[in-house]
């Protein structure tokens, strides 16, 4: 499931619960409650995004940069997210099936 189809899904669960649960009094606490549930359930906004100019400075003159691309950090990782479900797996299946299928080619190659 790519992360559009996973948005949906939230903002479709989200719409339920609030609709099924708790009926807000105004649209405007609707729709904080929907915010509310996709953060409890992992959505995340970052502070910036490709294409945003951000500044650093050193003390004597301001830089200003385009943001081109945004790495997650682990503790022995590096990675873009070009590189999720290509190197970086979401989940652990997705790894191991492409574990058989990079062992598959190397058996052919032979």
């Amino acid at each position: 499931m790519d992360k559009r189809e996973r948005l949906f899904k939230m903002l479709v669960e989200a719409n339920y619960m609030v609709a099924g649960d708790v009926v807000p009094r105004s649209p405007a606490e609707r729709w904080y409650a929907i915010v509310d549930y996709l953060f409890a359930h992992g959505v995340e906004i970052p502070p910036c995004k490709v294409g945003d100019t951000v500044y650093q400075t050193d003390g004597e003159r301001v830089y200003e940069y385009v943001v081109e691309n945004v790495f997650y950090n682990t503790d022995l990782i590096t990675f873009d997210e070009a590189d999720i479900g290509r190197l970086v797996f979401i989940n652990r299946e997705e790894a191991e099936i492409e574990m058989r299928r990079l062992e598959y080619r190397k058996d052919c190659s032979s």
